[in-house]
């Protein structure tokens, strides 16, 4: 008689399945931050670098022209009427045949010079924003009351950069009370092309361009949505829309509101410093070196910063 031969077990039972499972349910959950971090820190980086490459246009901008391109322009300003900073530094971020498309003589929302708005620029937009590449303004818009034939949106590449215009509002004086620091004016200026020479506090020490991402929504503290949406016809974050400066008011960070409360970084993202990196924004000076300020950093802090000439001494957590 033939001995049988032991049954060889093709499959596993269902307690080492579950085994199986929730060993790799846990091994996720501890790489899953790990990925998170990784992420995260990438986007800071390539952040950080737009911010690098706006600060070397302008610099070149400068060299060329021996002044800065003001911050922004109106309809006064015939040379070049209704027209953001970051358009004059179309040509210094290989977008030469961008800044060809767009005549700086007529007004910034007019049809002709609209088409070229619409194009996104990878260097003005930083990756941990959470943001399509164009955003969407009112429609019709009190800036585009004609559209372009067969244009039924009006949308624009989107900045997550800009320039303030200086610091004020009832937060900023209680910031900086008694202290010896000046809110403006700033390196750039409305209408007004300015050398490096009038920086009088040192380049190291002025911000040229910060983050201000998040617009047209409205974001708080820690990158959450709150409230309701900005109006998309005011200034929404436009690369080429000329309301895209902002003045420094401060933000209450649990409202994401802005000129409501003591917040000077990441606060809000209605017009003030913000962007979605944990901690702080990054910031270029006028040498061109980045930096990210921390959320720690008070309204006097960033006056003295953005202040050109007030001769203010800044403290160590400053810089």
């Amino acid at each position: 008689m033939t001995p049988r031969r032991p049954a060889v077990r093709t499959a596993f039972t269902l307690i080492e399945l579950l085994v199986v499972i929730a060993i790799i349910a846990v091994l996720i959950g501890l790489l899953l931050p790990a990925v998170q971090k990784v992420r995260a820190a990438a986007a800071r980086m390539s952040c950080s670098n737009n911010m690098k490459q706006i600060g070397l246009a302008y610099h070149n901008y400068e060299s060329a022209n021996q002044k800065l391109p003001p911050l922004y322009t109106d309809g006064g300003y015939t040379r070049a009427p209704n027209h953001f900073c970051l358009t004059f530094i179309l040509p210094y971020i290989e977008q030469g045949n961008l800044a060809n498309l767009i005549d700086l003589k007529k007004d910034g929302y007019s049809v002709e010079n609209f088409p070229a708005f619409t194009t996104p620029i990878k260097v003005f937009m930083c990756p941990a924003a959470p943001l399509q590449p164009t955003i969407v303004y009112g429609n019709p818009s009190g800036k585009y009351s004609v559209l372009p034939p067969g244009v039924t949106e009006i949308r624009m590449g989107r900045t997550d950069y800009a320039a303030p215009s200086g610091c004020g509002g009832y937060w900023v004086d209680a910031s900086i009370g008694t202290q010896p620091i000046a809110k403006g004016p700033p390196m750039l200026e409305a209408n007004r092309e300015t050398p490096f020479l009038s920086v009088s506090d040192g380049l190291s020490n002025t911000t040229l361009m910060v983050e201000a991402a998040g617009r047209p929504f409205r974001y708080g503290s820690g990158g959450v949505k709150v409230g309701a949406d900005r109006d998309p016809n005011g200034s929404a974050g436009g690369w080429g829309d000329q309301d895209s400066w902002f003045g420094i008011n401060g933000a209450d960070g649990l409202l994401g509101t802005q000129g409501t409360g003591p917040a000077a970084v990441n606060g809000s993202s209605d017009n003030e410093l913000y962007g979605f990196h944990t901690g702080g924004c990054h910031v270029v000076m006028g040498d061109g070196s980045v930096r990210m300020l921390k959320s720690t950093v008070t309204l006097a802090m960033l006056a003295a910063l953005v202040s050109r000439s007030g001769g203010e001494i800044l403290s160590q957590e400053a810089q």
